[in-house]
């Protein structure tokens, strides 16, 4: 089969090692009469080009586009019978379940100790990420936000989630607690739970995720770590749809054991969730709940067969 990477489409960390595992997936079904594409190189003239010169080569040929890291629907530049998009959200291949089904290891998970309502780790400071550290920082829990490469008011890049990439930190308790002139990053960490004491003092993981109004089936690693760290979770903004392509997905869901976000502000809704979580039985609740967890955490780590085989599937299909 023919395939092209998409480790060159994007100018990010090449040690993060997601490209690594995205080929190995491209490599698990092997076919000369299809191509596998990325995407994004069909914006320029030579993966136009390319993927032109497949189809004229056999008419029996025929090209999946694909966008694994952070999904792409443009394809509005194709309409050929023998062109298709590959779902990497739920129905297909959810890259970032598969990615971190690698990464699932013993990192010390235990219960909560209920130290922290909630832990709500943010790193670039887009859409309602602002606006949701500054409705929660005062509350009993743990919100960071970061600088990283972009650039908002300083006065609220000033968390950082692990005390080794602060030298000005050496209480883990005080991840978030560092005067705004220090203007620390948060690390981009993709792959563990990050400090594992600060995870395990904390119940409800509140997730936010890459986009702002997840109303589709975008799923990145942030949703899955949550199943990997077994806790409960709550997606900002998300609607009933992608708590569906979860529940599709073999996955326990929580949204229906704590308030329901109705399109409102999602800082708003935040606020709400921190209200809720100083009301209930937080112990009693993960109690009740715990094989739930323990679930969603074995099926995470099938999800490297689950994908590969589904991508052979689909794949399949093409050429019968």
């Amino acid at each position: 089969m023919p395939w092209e990477t998409e480790r060159h489409c994007y100018d990010i960390y090449l040690e993060w090692g997601v490209w690594d595992y995205s080929d190995k997936l491209l490599q698990s079904f092997v076919h000369d009469n299809i191509l596998l594409y990325p995407l994004q190189l069909t914006s320029f003239p030579e993966g136009q080009n390319r993927v032109t010169q497949f189809l004229d080569s056999d008419p029996k040929n025929q090209v999946v586009l694909f966008s694994f890291i952070d999904v792409s629907i443009d394809v509005k530049r194709y309409h050929h019978d023998r062109v298709h998009v590959l779902d990497t959200g739920v129905n297909i291949v959810s890259f970032w379940e598969y990615f971190l089904s690698h990464m699932i290891t013993d990192f010390g998970v235990t219960e909560p100790n209920y130290v922290n309502d909630f832990l709500c780790y943010q790193r670039k400071p887009n859409h309602h990420r602002p606006q949701v550290y500054d409705a929660l920082k005062d509350r009993n829990g743990v919100v960071t936000i970061g600088t990283q490469e972009f650039a908002i008011n300083s006065n609220l890049t000033w968390a950082t989630i692990d005390k080794d990439y602060n030298p000005n930190i050496s209480n883990p308790g005080d991840i978030f607690k560092v005067e705004p002139e220090f203007n620390f990053k948060v690390y981009n960490d993709i792959t563990t739970l990050g400090n594992i004491d600060v995870w395990n003092d904390s119940f409800l993981i509140i997730v936010s995720e890459t986009f702002g109004d997840p109303t589709g089936y975008f799923y990145s690693e942030k949703t899955f770590k949550p199943m990997m760290g077994k806790r409960p979770f709550i997606t900002l903004g998300a609607n009933d749809g992608y708590y569906q392509g979860l529940r599709d997905k073999g996955y326990h869901t929580f949204e229906n054991d704590f308030p329901r976000y109705d399109q409102r502000q999602v800082d708003e809704y935040a606020v709400e969730l921190a209200d809720y979580l100083i009301t209930m039985d937080q112990r009693s609740y993960y109690q009740d709940n715990k094989q739930k967890f323990d679930d969603n955490y074995e099926n995470l780590k099938s999800a490297i067969d689950r994908n590969t085989q589904s991508l052979r599937n689909y794949l399949s299909q093409l050429i019968a």
